[in-house]
């Protein structure tokens, strides 16, 4: 290629024709080579800047997240903007942005915030995994004096670890072994 004809290029389609001249060599009465016809290339120019972007969790251990639990993703670009927040896996996306785990099982939730295009910046995406826990359900039985010869008392027991979203009864039924 001998010749070029180049425009500045800016974001859109960009053309650039290249030439080649035929050649004053001749041999035997002839030229070597003839003039080519212009060729034009276009291409497409995007300025469009890729952000950095990060989804984490400050509030969980190692990205693990427990059975009932709720935390708040922290979404954050260079771009700017506000993303928006899917969940896949068992986990609930909440109004207020926070995610709950639904899982009762260890398993994987998915999150991701996608910003979009704008302001220079191209549409990003970023994903957080976070791997689901059982909750720890403990059962404590409420000390209770039995006298000889005299009926069984009510036992009552403590529970903790009930999830907000589960019901729990109120009293149990079973074989007391004293």
């Amino acid at each position: 290629v001998s010749g070029h004809r180049e425009s500045r290029c800016r974001a859109g389609n960009c053309t650039i024709e290249a030439t080649q001249p035929g050649s004053n060599i001749t041999q035997f009465g002839k030229t070597l080579y003839a003039a080519a016809a212009p060729v034009d290339v276009t291409f497409v120019v995007n300025s469009l800047q890729t952000p950095m972007v990060s989804l984490t969790a400050p509030s969980l251990t190692n990205n693990t997240a427990v059975y009932g639990g709720s935390f708040t993703p922290v979404a954050t670009s260079t771009g700017g903007g506000t993303p928006t927040l899917m969940v896949s896996g068992p986990c609930r996306l909440n109004s207020d942005g926070s995610v709950t785990i639904t899982a009762y099982s260890q398993t994987q939730c998915a999150i991701s915030a996608t910003w979009p295009q704008g302001n220079g910046f191209a549409q990003a995406t970023a994903t957080l995994n976070v791997t689901t826990a059982p909750a720890v359900l403990t059962v404590t039985a409420n000390p209770q004096t039995v006298v000889a010869g005299q009926p069984l008392p009510t036992f009552t027991a403590t529970v903790t670890g009930v999830a907000p979203m589960d019901s729990f009864p109120s009293s149990f039924t079973g074989t007391y072994t004293v």
